[in-house]
């Protein structure tokens, strides 16, 4: 019996050591979009014009899109996902979590 219950106690220390986690906290004030998190977002195009837009990301997180003019559609994109104007091929933001829930005017970044 004796054996029994120290087997135990030792599973247990061993076991009960698993389940503790320390974190540390950060020196930041700010969000960081986790890996793999998709950031929600709206893009308005003022520019007066038909354009077309085109994203260049990871795992598939790439394509090309039309925007009529004065039209705002949501996107939901991988953070650090590139967009360009298609027909300038004109960098004109990289996606970051501090975008997540904004509007996006065209014209602030053209």
């Amino acid at each position: 019996m004796k054996k029994i219950l120290l087997a135990l106690g030792i599973i247990a220390l061993l076991t009960g050591n698993q389940s503790f986690v320390i974190e540390h906290p950060t020196k930041t004030n700010h969000k960081v979009a986790v890996a793999g998190d998709e950031i929600t977002f709206k893009i308005k195009n003022d520019s007066g014009g038909s354009l077309r837009i085109q994203f260049k990301g990871t795992g598939g997180d790439s394509g090309t899109t039309s925007m009529n003019s004065s039209i705002t559609t949501e996107y939901k994109k991988f953070e650090g996902c590139k967009v360009y104007n298609a027909e300038t091929e004109k960098l004109l933001f990289v996606v970051s979590s501090d975008m997540a829930g904004k509007t996006l005017k065209i014209s602030d970044y053209q």
